[in-house]
């Protein structure tokens, strides 16, 4: 029986420092590589919701309903 894949998390930190790191004007090739990430798209994504949304919307969401 094959096992489900998860989608890996990352921390808080390391999305902020890596999207202040591209923004000083390393390569997210060069990035992904050295962090481990499965794509240099993902640290794309994470600039585009830090300059539309800020920094605060790389933070984890809570999972599930909210609390009524």
């Amino acid at each position: 029986m094959a096992t489900k894949a998860t989608k890996q998390q990352y921390p808080f930190a390391v999305k902020q420092e890596i999207v202040q790191r591209v923004l000083a004007g390393e390569t997210k090739i060069a990035l992904a590589e050295e962090y481990g990430l499965s794509s240099p798209q993902l640290i794309a994504k994470w600039l585009r919701v830090s300059r539309a949304e800020g920094v605060d919307a790389l933070r984890p969401r809570p999972l599930g309903r909210p609390p009524q």
